[in-house]
């Protein structure tokens, strides 16, 4: 992230989001600057931006770290189109078990494919998050996809009838309380898109042992 969140098109509930560095207490990946969430309500705080354009498919990366410390659950980042119906979404769960990322995707037909498990993540630890989404070819192809991967681990949804949507933007952050009680805060770091192709990982020290190396991403 920037030191500023002047690259995206506009921000909901800016008071919760802060932007700075490790001298402000703001845990980053990469430069100088990473974006810090805080949860002590239950209203949305993203990040949204606009330069989609009608995409066919939609690929996002960015890192997360978690200091979330009670249960309850919310979109963490989500595609939609301009008539506003939300095409794909990343969702966190954090639960007496502890915190899971899993995803949402729509069909045609207004009704959504949701993964019921999730992948486990620890409180203090940065995470590589990539969302892959891709619209069905055509009518009664029935062949859109979304895949869901998180330091390597991978969830996935096929066979999705799709053909009519469309991304036209994208949300960062807590983009739709799901289930209230939630506390604490978490840091995005890294954003990036593409519509093709892959989006290189950085090498990060995702386990806070001090050295980028073969025991982090």
């Amino acid at each position: 992230m920037a030191c500023t969140t002047s690259r995206w098109d506009s921000t909901v509930g800016g008071g919760d989001i802060t932007t700075g560095g490790l001298a402000n207490g703001v845990k980053k990946v990469e430069g100088n600057c990473g974006l810090r969430t805080i949860i002590n309500d239950n209203s949305q705080h993203y990040l949204r931006t606009n330069s989609p354009n009608s995409e066919e498919r939609y690929i996002a990366r960015f890192y997360f770290f978690s200091e979330i410390g009670s249960t309850g659950s919310f979109v963490l980042f989500a595609g939609y189109s301009t008539n506003g119906n939300r095409h794909f979404a990343v969702i966190a769960d954090r639960t007496g078990n502890g915190l899971k990322l899993r995803y949402a995707v729509r069909r045609d037909s207004g009704t959504e494919q949701q993964e019921l498990g999730g992948i486990s993540l620890a409180n203090g630890m940065w995470y590589e998050v990539v969302a892959d989404w891709s619209a069905s070819t055509a009518p009664g192809a029935n062949n859109g996809s979304l895949s869901l991967t998180v330091n390597g681990t991978v969830l996935s949804a096929t066979n999705i009838d799709n053909d009519q949507a469309r991304i036209d933007d994208a949300r960062l952050g807590i983009v739709q309380v799901l289930s209230a009680g939630l506390n604490g805060q978490f840091y995005l770091d890294a954003f990036a898109s593409v519509r093709s192709g892959a989006i290189q990982s950085l090498a990060i020290d995702s386990d806070n042992d001090g050295t980028p190396d073969s025991t982090d991403l």
